[in-house]
């Protein structure tokens, strides 16, 4: 998949409490502490576990939120959005030691999310499962505030901010993911993701919900926001292999 133009997307970063990831992840995913992560820890999360080592043990996790002007499947284009509308693509993973089988991979990824079925038919079609999930951005009434709105299953995901400070030019953002796909099928998917600007975000992240994805997001002792992403291209590149 090659997604273009991104028009504000971001991530969510978090600590999941060891205790508790287990109800978020398959029994036979060994996850992988933030102590271990080393330079591929985001600088929020490293900056928590250095401040209080007692987080050292938690896994870092993250939930990406990429929205697009188009999208393409091997080169072809599969959908454009409209004016004012937007294509979303959307990862939640957690940090793990050779999730599926896949030693390259540093992430369990728990699911992949879009809200066009084009993208979720030409996955589904060679073995990658999606699932249907969208993002809603508004303006906050009377404020030149952003009120996002994701849903994860039960779990409500609110945040209301803005941009700050200078944009600047980043290094590419690069994760990779172990997947569970269809038909018994194992994944390594490769995401990069080049935005032309990335700003910091200033806000108030909310979660609202009783069930597993909300309480470990509560528990965790940071839910960092941002860097927003503008522009550019982002990539996801499908490989099957590991084991089924």
């Amino acid at each position: 998949w090659t997604l273009h133009d991104a028009r504000g997307g971001f991530c969510i970063w978090y600590l999941a409490d060891p205790e508790m990831v287990g109800e978020l992840l398959p029994k036979d995913v060994v996850t992988q502490a933030a102590s271990a992560a080393g330079t591929s820890l985001p600088p929020a999360l490293a900056r928590v576990i250095q401040d209080e080592p007692r987080f050292a043990s938690w896994v870092p996790g993250a939930i990406c939120v990429g929205v697009y002007a188009s999208a393409s499947v091997d080169g072809k284009e599969v959908v454009a959005a409209k004016e004012g509308d937007r294509v979303t693509v959307i990862t939640h993973s957690l940090a793990a030691v050779d999730p599926r089988g896949i030693a390259a991979a540093r992430h369990y990824l728990i699911e992949l999310g879009t809200d066009r079925g084009s993208l979720a038919r030409a996955g589904e079609l060679a073995g990658v499962r999606t699932y249907d999930r969208s993002v809603d951005i508004n303006k906050v009434p009377g404020s030149d505030d952003d009120e996002i709105e994701l849903k994860l299953d039960k779990a409500k995901i609110l945040w209301q901010g803005h941009p700050t400070g200078p944009s600047r030019v980043d290094s590419t953002r690069v994760m990779s993911f172990g997947y569970a796909g269809l038909r018994l099928s194992s994944w390594e998917v490769q995401v990069k993701a080049a935005p032309m600007e990335m700003q910091a975000m200033v806000g108030a992240l909310r979660i609202e919900g009783k069930d597993d994805l909300s309480r470990v997001l509560r528990a965790s002792p940071i839910r960092f926001v941002g860097p927003i992403e503008r522009g550019g291209v982002a990539t996801f590149r499908f490989t099957p292999g590991g084991r089924k």
